[in-house]
């Protein structure tokens, strides 16, 4: 009767629906089993059928379920490429690609019901900008000065993301990137893994800047120098913007202090050969592995208690001590 077959149709559609979507048999580490289903479903239905007709003589609709089956197959795929587009639009230039499979492999973990709600996490934010940059612009014309700082921005975005670091945002010719984004880390040795893999970055960009600066030298440019300022401690990450336009986004006091170290690189030349300035927070973190000496105790504003600001010395050897002092 069409009633019924009505209802085949709409329970294989819902049952599939489920089956072919990462919210089904995914959800529970089944993905071979998800796969075995799709490809079955279809073969075991006619299975059914034909049996059906030959030793019962009963008719059962067979191009109509497995079209069902197809099409919520579809369905449920065109919906996952758009989410997947939404997700990669959030995140596109910022992670490098091993993170982006990541990140669309683990979407259920900061997606809820598609949205991108905002996370409490502890992270490491890093804040690098070029010294004397005004002046250097002054002296360039507008699409040299461009070529130039885009050479500077890709090299040293491409090391931040080697090391598992996320591009925040580009702030003219700074650079803000955070260690421990998108997902919430669960533990302190996670939280630690984080501090060391961005001060692994800016140890990078440094080797990699006297490169650059090579080849700036033979073809007649300016040298750049920077400086870098990095914190650890707890921020809100999520979509930041409006309808139009929204970027995945890290705000909190957290980002304010990094963006208040790095500016000291001015100031504190002595025993800071990398230009790399951290805070107490991050040092106890990276101690361990890198050699690091206090160079400078600041009263932030909105701060209670002062701020004790270390250098990176470089990565620590059997002969340095675990805890170097002025």
């Amino acid at each position: 009767p069409p009633i019924m077959i009505g209802g085949i149709l709409i329970g294989i559609s819902l049952s599939m629906s489920w089956v072919w979507s990462d919210r089904g048999l995914m959800r529970f580490g089944l993905a071979q089993l998800q796969i075995a289903a799709v490809l079955g479903f279809p073969l075991a239905w006619f299975a059914i059928a034909l049996a059906a007709f030959t030793w019962g003589n009963w008719w059962i609709p067979v191009a109509a379920p497995i079209g069902t089956m197809l099409l919520a197959g579809i369905i449920v795929q065109l919906r996952d490429r758009y989410e997947k587009q939404q997700l990669m639009q959030l995140f596109a230039k910022q992670i490098s690609p091993q993170m982006a499979r990541l990140v669309w492999d683990r979407r259920n973990e900061i997606f809820d019901q598609g949205d991108l709600p905002p996370q409490e996490l502890i992270a490491t934010v890093l804040f690098m900008d070029i010294r004397s940059f005004t002046t250097i612009s002054e002296n360039l014309p507008p699409r040299e000065l461009l070529s130039w700082l885009n050479d500077y921005l890709d090299a040293m975005s491409e090391c931040i993301m080697e090391h598992g670091g996320m591009i925040d945002k580009y702030i003219g010719d700074a650079i803000m990137a955070v260690f421990g984004l998108p997902f919430p880390r669960q533990t302190p040795e996670e939280i630690q893994a984080d501090a060391m893999k961005a001060i692994a970055a800016c140890l990078a960009m440094d080797a990699r800047l006297k490169t650059l600066n090579q080849r700036m030298k033979a073809e007649g440019k300016p040298l750049i120098q920077v400086g870098m300022g990095i914190h650890t401690g707890p921020l809100i990450a999520g979509s930041v913007g409006g309808k139009q336009r929204a970027n995945y986004s890290a705000i909190g006091d957290t980002v304010n202090v990094a963006a208040r170290v790095e500016p000291l690189n001015k100031e504190i030349v002595t025993h800071n050969l990398y230009h790399l300035l951290v805070t107490a927070e991050t040092y106890n973190y990276v101690c361990d592995r890198y050699q690091g000496i206090q160079v400078t105790e600041i009263h932030l504003r909105g701060k209670q208690q002062e701020t004790i600001i270390y250098s990176i010395l470089g990565e620590r050897t059997d002969e340095n001590s675990p805890n170097p002092s002025v």
